[in-house]
């Protein structure tokens, strides 16, 4: 994510929650006052070596010269400090002390002992409340002694998405200053007009410290820490789903939405691209394996004018695994073998698959009834018949397919690399039923014999008995038919 600009030029006019801004023909009149001042600055210091500040000109030198490491204070770009019209009547030096560094505030013996946590005696500490809101700075801590203390006037937390807030510093009780500057920091802030200074700062702690000269040319410091809390981050993800052919789809949230902002998103693949105004997570549908980017574009008007930054990411929509499932038809005949129907789902189209069925766990053995070839439909569904099986063994029927991935120079995204597509399912058959016992055969008339009435001999001695009989059942059936011709004859 980028930002376009910063808010270091402000506005003459500002909303009520924001630091006050002097207008235009204020600002010309105060830059009347300070070249007029300028002027009566520059004759006073021809006719005395006094600071304009100081109304009335010193009556007696300091007894002694301070210290050689604090000489002279750091004029910086500060060529004549402003006037004061309620400063002291007396005790100005009769000329400034020379040779001390502009840089980090000195620990010299005049200057006030730190505390346990670095800070000067009487420093203060203020925090914006959070992201996008402002707290006014508590009011000045006023001191016995009227020592000048450093005053946060103004704290602003980041209310757009860049990493800068707002702070205005200030300088009370000025009076008892012959000279001093003010670090951020500990760096000097060439901002600085006599003593405040306002600036876009990022997020974060930081010092202020003042740094500073009495009447004596004793040097003193304090410091103030604020806290600009976190700025809004503007953030996108997608989740995206497995695809078929165009069956993709992909959820798209937007992170650090703000008010009074528009937000708009562009979705682009291969082939794909989508685009619309966003308010909610929406889903992103008709996506087909690959790789796509989304953007989001955040825009709105404030008083600097129109603003907008950008945030974008990356995500793949991968083919989706196939599925499958087996039915086993056991043997029904002794002697008999088994079959199984392979059903297949969740197959890319226009993939190629191999489908086959081996010993159980042995991908690479060999296949029961072949390899048999799959090509993934616009259904994605499939089924493959595999005969023959022997029973009472374990199978696993296995499918197989690639999904060729995109090249880099055929995309205006990355590449993606190949794909795998594979699953499996085990089974088993049982053994063909066993087939029923075989009867008897019937026993040959030949062999029964009579013994005493009873048929109960076998062998050639049965023979002329049965031809007896046979010869009496002849006979008796001719006498009953010629009884039945006799009968019919009379009743004529």
């Amino acid at each position: 994510m980028f930002r376009t600009r910063t808010r270091h030029e402000r506005a003459n006019e500002s909303p009520p929650h924001v630091r006050p801004h002097r207008s235009i023909l204020g600002r010309v009149s105060a830059a009347a006052a300070v070249a007029a001042l300028a002027v009566g600055g520059l004759s006073a210091l021809a006719a005395a070596p006094a600071y304009a500040d100081e109304t009335t000109p010193p009556t007696t030198p300091p007894s002694s010269a301070p210290p050689s490491d604090e000489s002279s204070p750091p004029l910086g770009d500060q060529t004549a400090p402003p006037v004061d019209s309620t400063g002291p009547s007396s005790g100005t030096p009769s000329a400034p002390p020379s040779g001390l560094d502009a840089g980090e505030p000195s620990d010299a013996p005049n200057a006030p002992a730190k505390g346990d946590d670095g800070t000067a005696p009487g420093a203060r500490s203020f925090t914006t409340q959070g992201e996008g809101s402002h707290e006014p700075s508590p009011g000045p801590t006023e001191t016995t002694d009227k020592q000048p203390v450093v005053n946060i006037e103004t704290l602003e937390a980041c209310e757009w998405y860049e990493a800068e807030g707002f702070v205005e510093v200030g300088v009370l009780h000025k009076k008892q200053i012959a000279h001093g500057f003010l670090l951020l920091d500990g760096k000097p802030v060439k901002e600085d007009r006599w003593l405040h200074f306002d600036l876009d700062v990022p997020s974060g702690q930081h010092t202020v410290t003042l740094v500073w000269w009495d009447e004596s040319w004793k040097k003193h410091s304090t410091s103030t820490t604020f806290t600009i809390g976190p700025c809004p981050v503007l953030g996108v993800t997608a989740q995206p789903t497995c695809s078929l052919g165009e069956t993709g789809t992909a959820t798209i949230t937007v992170t650090g939405i703000l008010e009074k902002t528009h937000y708009e998103w562009w979705v682009k693949g291969d082939g794909f691209s989508d685009s619309g105004s966003y308010s909610e997570p929406f889903d992103v549908s008709g996506l087909a394996p690959g790789a796509y980017t989304v953007k989001i574009k955040a825009w709105h008007y404030d008083r600097d004018g129109y603003d907008w930054v950008w945030a974008k990411t990356s995500f793949t929509v991968a083919p989706c695994a196939p599925t499958i499932a087996v039915h086993v038809t056991q043997c029904s005949v002794p002697g008999g073998t088994a079959s199984v129907l392979i059903e297949l789902g969740d197959l890319v189209a226009g993939v190629e698959y191999e489908v086959k069925v081996t010993d159980q766990g042995s991908p690479g053995g060999t296949p029961y009834g072949g390899v048999h070839s799959v090509t993934g439909s616009p259904d994605g569904t499939a089924q493959i018949t595999v005969s023959g099986l022997p029973v009472g063994k374990s199978f696993t029927a296995w499918v197989n397919g690639t999904w060729p991935g995109q090249q880099a120079e055929a995309l205006r995204v990355r590449p993606v690399d190949p794909v795998d597509l594979a699953a499996h399912a085990d089974l088993s058959t049982e053994p063909c039923p066993v087939p029923p016992p075989t009867p008897p055969a019937p026993a040959d008339p030949a062999s029964l014999v009579f013994t005493g009435g009873t048929l109960a001999a076998t062998g050639s001695e049965s023979a002329p008995l049965l031809g007896l009989g046979l010869v009496g059942i002849g006979l008796g059936g001719v006498v009953l038919a010629a009884s039945a011709i006799r009968r019919r004859l009379t009743t004529r």
